[in-house]
């Protein structure tokens, strides 16, 4: 169910290896693991609170040039 996908899913990326990231200034994407276009965005608003509640102030999406920053 998509309630279990996301309880499997809980704990990565770790917050040890955000903490690394956000500290070392890596920039960061979310995406998914969806088989079924029905839940290809599932999780992802979870995902940017996690990276707010961890200090992000952006995630990189991939568009028709390249990566470019979004605003969480």
């Amino acid at each position: 169910s998509r309630t279990e996908a996301l309880i499997l899913n809980k704990g990565y990326p770790s917050s040890f290896i955000l903490d690394m990231i956000k500290d070392k200034e890596v920039p960061i994407t979310i995406t998914t693991d969806c088989h079924d276009k029905t839940y290809l965005s599932f999780g992802m608003e979870e995902a940017k609170e996690m990276l707010r509640a961890k200090g992000f102030k952006e995630y990189m999406l991939l568009g028709d040039n390249g990566f470019y920053p979004t605003s969480l």
